[in-house]
């Protein structure tokens, strides 16, 4: 058992870790969903490979993406490494406490015969503690109180809900992302995780377009509705007929890779926030469920007006898209009047347009 542990992750988290149900509001085993084996998958390669573990994961609807990343930082403190910290690090402390709390959860239920977990303060800090028996800090703040993490020297970050991270007059979220990312070592068994729900064209947004460039050595990750696994509804009734009336959009969830119970559900689950809407006087649109309920990036990371093309349609002519020719800008002798039509030409310029 404890060499298995060495190698398999959800051997170890369905025998040892315990994690608060959704459902039961009770401690259970953490046995991991179709969704968060997607995650699992891509730090599993990150791993073996002997490279950094650099993860961009855009977030769905809550399906426990933050809960295997926290749980996964634990199996490394746990059985991989010794002396090795962690950050959270979260838009506010309650936020941040509240991740650190599956921690809490896994040490207190952690089985007595695989050994014991004891937290001691560290440098009297109110919100770093150390595993006694291991050695790892687990440093908890928030985005508002950034210094208390560089004294540190961490070698994993989790960095949650990087999407709703604010700029304030003294720092932008850019930079502290940056200075905070710079104390984990570019060394096998690191790992960074920028974590969040999509929240319009933001810090998160550009990262995850570099990272799916390849213009960083992040892996973007991204987990759409219909894996996770509650999100579905049985059919009741004549399924012809669901068929018969599915509209077009249902169709392109269909083409994504939905089911017919996912499908049902999406519709029902759809009805129903804009009934609560209704019932509070509040607007609730197709583009807000879209983005809450995401079936690829370009859904969640939507900020503004409708669909007026078939997305299955438009990822179709993405395919024949090209870098330009040249990028600059239109010079002439002046800039408005006759002058303008003399001597124009192109002058390359990377910002140009």
């Amino acid at each position: 058992v404890d060499e298995r542990f060495e190698h398999d992750f959800e051997f170890f988290a369905a025998m040892t870790v315990k994690i608060i149900g959704k459902d039961s509001f009770q401690p259970i085993s953490f046995i991991l969903r179709t969704a968060q084996r997607v995650l699992l998958y891509e730090l599993e390669k990150m791993r073996i490979a002997g490279v950094p573990i650099r993860i961009v994961l855009l977030k769905a609807r809550q399906w426990g993406g933050s809960t295997l990343v926290q749980m996964y930082m634990f199996w490394i403190q746990q059985i991989h490494k010794r002396n090795w910290h962690l950050a959270v690090v979260a838009q506010d402390d309650s936020a941040a406490k509240n991740i650190s709390g599956m921690y809490t959860n896994a040490a207190e239920y952690f089985p007595k015969e695989f050994g014991t977990i004891t937290f001691e303060p560290y440098e009297r800090s109110p919100k770093n503690r150390r595993v006694k028996e291991r050695g790892g800090i687990i440093g908890v703040g928030s985005v508002n109180n950034p210094k208390q993490f560089r004294s540190y020297n961490y070698a994993m970050a989790h960095l949650s809900e990087v999407g709703i991270w604010e700029d304030t007059p003294k720092r932008s979220a850019k930079e502290l992302i940056a200075s905070l990312k710079e104390t984990v070592p570019d060394i096998a068994y690191s790992m960074i995780v920028e974590e969040s729900t999509a929240k319009g064209l933001n810090y998160l947004y550009d990262s995850w377009k570099r990272a799916k460039k390849g213009d960083s050595r992040y892996k973007a990750v991204f987990v759409p509705w219909f894996k996770i696994d509650r999100d579905r509804i049985s059919i009741t009734g004549d399924v012809s007929k669901f068929i018969s009336t599915m509209s077009e959009y249902d169709w392109t969830m269909w083409e994504y890779g939905a089911t017919l119970e996912g499908i049902n559900w999406y519709n029902k689950h759809k009805k129903d926030r804009y009934e609560e809407a209704d019932a509070k006087n509040e607007m609730f649109t197709e583009l807000q469920m879209m983005q809450e309920n995401p079936c690829t990036p370009e859904e969640a990371f939507q900020s503004a007006g409708e669909k007026r093309f078939n997305p299955i349609y438009v990822k179709a002519m993405e395919q024949d898209c090209r870098p330009p020719i040249f990028v600059g800008s239109v010079r002439a002798d002046s800039t408005q009047g006759e002058k303008a039509f003399s001597n124009i030409e192109f002058v390359s310029d990377l910002k140009g347009k």
